[in-house]
């Protein structure tokens, strides 16, 4: 599970950085040690199995923290990512429902007429070191994702310890990527674009640095910190990805230099992906997808060279091979089904 892994890396790699944030900074050994604090405070104060809570996000460390902590407590996180417009984020959290909120003591008063709030400096300063906290399963919900929904009123997707795991393992296997990269996060929290980044630099022992949304929307500010950074590991739209990269090239500063590019969250043309081959700055690109149900993405597809990108028919990427332990139905008009392995 990702939470074993999270707490199996505190013991090998603790002084290494796990996540990077506004400027600040925590090695593995802290994250887990906050995490694991918080979580036993959770359960003291009633929070249990099959909860969920919403944690209101800046895209700090303390996010990242508050994330594990909810999942080691055995509750579900749902992120409501912080914006100006306050009473949008209370609002949505009103129609999302969820048992409990977790937020800054700063920020904490516009939850106080609409769900109990719990204050993340008050968890991580109190001790409960007589709390146990609960064995997790498999089938134990872990983070529920919401959409719109077709009625207006907001569709919660369950994803599963279990569906972490496999999703991880996954990608990790297919993209065969090292312990200690620099993972850049740059898509919202509270959408599951960012979680290849999240859950696999967590997992193989990475420091996941989020990206604040100014920098991310600055092409110039953006490729500073990736070369400042040395930044290794992007996952990003195709739109997002050309946008950037064709501002920078008018500025006339160099591209940085990936070891890992991948496009996901919509149709990847070919165009882009010859630019970026043209351009010899990136290592491996992949084309994923997969819908938010499937946890995070379900296909995947390496491009290795123009040569093949050239032999691909049409002009949008394939999404690839199914991840491992996968299957596909698809329906066909006249209501007949066909699957695909």
């Amino acid at each position: 599970m990702i939470v074993q892994a999270l707490l199996n890396n505190a013991l090998k790699f603790e002084h290494d950085n796990a996540v990077v944030a506004q400027g600040k900074s925590v090695t593995y050994a802290q994250l887990a040690t906050q995490a694991t604090m918080m979580a036993k405070n959770l359960v003291r104060l009633g929070v249990s199995r099959g909860d969920v809570i919403a944690i209101y996000s800046d895209r700090g460390i303390n996010t990242v923290v508050s994330m594990f902590a909810v999942m080691l407590s055995g509750a579900a996180y749902t992120i409501v990512e912080m914006t100006e417009k306050r009473i949008e984020c209370v609002t949505h959290t009103k129609n999302i429902e969820p048992d409990f909120v977790l937020a800054d003591a700063k920020e904490a008063a516009i939850f106080s007429d609409v769900v109990p709030c719990f204050i993340f400096e008050e968890l991580t300063r109190a001790t409960s070191d007589d709390i146990t906290l609960p064995e997790l399963a498999q089938e134990d919900v872990a983070y529920v994702l919401y959409t719109s929904g077709s009625t207006g009123k907001p569709k919660g997707v369950k994803v599963s310890h279990g569906n972490i795991e496999h999703y991880t393992q996954s990608i990790a296997t297919l993209t065969q990527v090292p312990e200690g990269l620099n993972y850049g996060h740059l898509s919202t929290l509270a959408a599951d674009l960012g979680n290849t980044s999240l859950f696999l630099s967590l997992y193989k022992a990475g420091s996941l640095h989020l990206i604040d949304q100014y920098t991310r929307k600055d092409p110039i500010k953006l490729f500073e910190y990736f070369v400042a950074n040395r930044i290794e590991f992007v996952k990003i739209t195709p739109s997002h990805w050309s946008a950037v990269s064709d501002a920078h090239q008018l500025s006339g500063n160099p591209f940085p230099h990936l070891e890992y590019l991948v496009f996901g969250g919509e149709p990847l043309l070919k165009t882009v992906v010859e630019k970026v081959l043209n351009s010899n700055t990136v290592s491996n690109v992949f084309n994923h997808y997969g819908p938010t149900e499937t946890t995070v993405g379900v296909a995947a597809l390496r491009l290795e060279s123009l040569e093949h990108v050239s032999h691909i028919p049409g002009d949008v990427i394939p999404i690839g091979s199914l991840l491992a332990k996968r299957r596909s139905i698809f329906w066909m008009s006249k209501g007949t089904t066909v699957q695909a392995r």
